[in-house]
C-alpha cells in the first residue's frame, strides 16, 4: 500500500510515495494496463503513451467502466490524500 495525492484527472507516479508500489508502476510499459485498490475501490489504469519526443509519460490513465469512479473524486484545484493498492491484475 503507497500514500498518494489525487491531483489531476490522471494518476501520474511522481505523486506517489516512494517504494514497491511506485516502482512497479514505473515498470509497465506503455499501454499496459493495470488494476489498483483506491482507497479500496477498484480502479483500471492504462499507462500512458510515450511522447513525440520520444520521453516515457509518467502517467496511468484510468480506463473501463472504473474510469468514472476515479474521475468523480477528482476536483479541479484539490489535491486529496489515497491510499493505493495492487487489486491483483496485471498486464505488463
Amino acid at each position: 500500500m503507497a500514500r498518494a495525492k489525487l491531483a489531476d484527472q490522471c494518476l501520474w507516479l511522481k505523486h506517489i510515495e516512494a517504494g514497491p508500489l511506485r516502482n512497479a508502476l514505473g515498470s509497465i510499459h506503455p499501454g499496459g494496463t493495470i488494476s489498483l485498490l483506491v482507497d479500496g475501490i477498484p480502479v483500471d489504469f492504462e499507462r500512458m503513451a510515450t511522447g513525440k519526443d520520444g520521453r516515457v509519460t509518467d502517467g496511468f490513465n484510468p480506463v473501463g467502466s472504473s474510469a468514472a469512479t476515479w474521475r468523480a473524486r477528482y476536483v479541479a484545484g484539490e489535491h486529496q490524500d489515497i491510499e493505493l493498492d495492487f487489486a491483483g491484475r496485471i498486464d505488463a
